[in-house]
């Protein structure tokens, strides 16, 4: 169950979650429902006890750095599925059409 209850709304959601996406901030507004009067966010982007902690990384007893998070390989710049596709039938064409201009220009023996 919720509690209930006034509280307070400043437009900026306390609790790190990018879910929460107000209008801005704005002066601090007394609401007792659910979500804030003036932009919408929920009583829940208040509460910092809510909070999403991230901790990436920690510095071990030598001093160096250890990442608590697990690795991820990121593809800047990579083509996705469809892109593949088109970029191959791009190359096919090319190829193609070199060979028929080669084969028109080689004299066929007779």
């Amino acid at each position: 169950m919720k509690p209930q209850g006034n509280w307070t709304c400043d437009g900026d959601p306390k609790n790190n979650d990018r879910a929460y996406n107000g209008t801005g901030p704005h002066e601090p507004e007394e609401n007792s429902g659910g979500y804030c009067v003036i932009c919408d966010l929920p009583r829940e982007a208040m509460d910092r006890s809510l909070a999403k902690k991230t901790i990436l990384s920690t510095p071990t007893a030598s001093g160096s750095p250890t990442s608590n998070m697990a690795p991820t390989t990121l593809s800047a710049g990579g083509a996705s599925g469809w892109q593949k596709i088109l970029i191959a039938l791009g190359v096919a064409i090319v190829l193609g059409a070199v060979v028929w201009a080669l084969t028109d220009i080689i004299p066929k023996g007779g």
